[in-house]
């Protein structure tokens, strides 16, 4: 009897991916016949291009947008809405990251908000003593001494120390105010700022007669009042000045 030679590619359990020839025992499944060595390879090629970028933008804005009339967190998709877009946590875990290049800091940051929480409930800014609002108007005050010693930006965020970090009114959509403390304490330490810059900024203009529209100078003096930074007698000229300014 003669033997018939059968070619392996007759056997019916034999695929050959029609993409690099190699012989597999199974395709991905809805992809044709492409094994998935090449399925994963034309996948990581895809995500590289231009309009893979775009579909996934598009992809997640459309996502956002039904988490956010849904009413919950666009970036977790669980919890309530606490701002705009985030719930709280998430929210924290968004300002430790673009202050600090890292969310380890969102539990530091709560912890921060809890402190300068007043006795009447009020969360108030740690230099001038006005309400904030995470969300709104209340901003990380950081003072990365780190910056001085020749460090990257990326470096100093990471360096910061823990009791260089407090909120402050800063500004945001809903307050464009640029004598914010947030803005006016710049780069200089807490200490720096209320022994040496605020007095000094309190001397020179507390007798200035342009003072009732100069809200710098005036963000000074009320940061002055409210830390205790000057003397009685210079604390109850400031309150006096401060009423004046105030009154219609």
């Amino acid at each position: 009897m003669e033997n018939k030679i059968v070619s392996i590619t007759d056997s019916p359990a034999t695929k050959i991916c029609r993409k690099c020839g190699s012989e597999v025992d199974s395709f991905v499944p809805g992809r044709g016949k492409i094994c998935r060595s090449c399925h994963l390879q034309y996948k990581r090629e895809w995500a590289k291009s231009p309009k893979a970028k775009q579909t996934n933008r598009e992809t997640k804005r459309v996502k956002a947008q039904e988490r956010k009339e849904a009413g919950i967190c666009t970036a977790c998709g669980i919890k309530p809405l606490f701002s705009v877009t985030r719930c709280y946590d998430c929210l924290l875990k968004h300002i430790a990251d673009d202050c600090f290049g890292t969310t380890t800091k969102s539990n530091l940051l709560k912890d921060k908000i809890e402190e300068q929480i007043d006795d009447n409930g009020i969360f108030r800014c740690v230099l001038c003593g006005d309400e904030i609002s995470l969300g709104k108007n209340a901003q990380i005050g950081h003072y990365r001494s780190s910056q001085r010693e020749g460090k990257t930006k990326f470096e100093a965020k990471k360096d910061t120390k823990n009791e260089e970090i407090h909120w402050l009114c800063g500004l945001s959509r809903f307050n464009k105010a640029p004598w914010s403390c947030n803005n006016i304490q710049d780069q200089f330490s807490l200490e720096e700022f209320e022994t040496i810059i605020c007095p000094g900024m309190y001397r020179a203009n507390v007798n200035n007669p342009k003072l009732h529209v100069d809200k710098t100078a005036q963000q000074y003096i009320k940061i002055c009042v409210y830390r205790n930074l000057i003397t009685s007698a210079e604390k109850e000229i400031a309150i006096k000045k401060l009423k004046e300014i105030e009154a219609p």
